[in-house]
């Protein structure tokens, strides 16, 4: 657990402050408590995202599930496997590592537990910290990528008439805007 934790901190370090700082409230960690709790982690973030799926067992505990990613991949991450570990801090989510056959690692990041599918949403209940870029790219009528890079993005995403900004750090949901 202590793994898992340092593991989780150091990636809550990398979100919005007013997210983070939100998060450490909620569980009653201090932010000292928190650095301290963090630099006890072996994996430097964002430089070695890409680590094996071996690195972020040693860090989460074994996968609770494997499947082959099939078809729908760049022919450059054929036969990719998808691992995924569950999270202390976000128990709803998983935390996913795609391996090649190779074993490096690419699509780090979170993901919903479930699939998310609505007919129809209303956009502005979408809340940040529960919802993955993936899930509101699934949903939305149409959603572009705005700025960013693997750790941060900016997406923009239609519902109908609608439009509305999200803010994600390794696919999670920080910020969310009507435009």
């Amino acid at each position: 657990m202590a793994n898992s934790l340092s593991f989780e901190l150091r990636l809550l370090e990398r979100m919005s402050e007013r997210y983070a700082s939100s998060i450490l409230q909620e569980i009653g960690i201090a932010a000292a408590d928190a650095a301290r709790i963090r630099a006890q982690c072996s994996l430097k973030l964002p430089e070695q995202l890409d680590s094996d799926v071996a690195t972020y067992a040693s860090l989460l505990g074994k996968p609770v599930k494997s499947q082959p990613l099939g078809d729908d991949v760049p022919e450059v991450f054929a036969g990719s496997t998808a691992n995924y570990f569950v999270l202390l801090l976000w128990p709803h989510l998983y935390w996913a590592v795609n391996t090649r056959p190779d074993g490096r690692a690419w699509g780090v990041g979170f993901c919903n537990q479930v699939a998310l599918d609505f007919e129809q949403i209303e956009p502005s209940l979408i809340r940040k910290g529960l919802w993955t870029r993936s899930a509101l790219e699934h949903i939305a009528d149409n959603h572009e990528l705005y700025d960013g890079w693997d750790e941060q993005a900016l997406i923009r995403f239609a519902f109908g008439s609608h439009r509305y900004e999200g803010n994600f750090v390794f696919g999670l949901l920080q910020d969310w805007r009507k435009l």
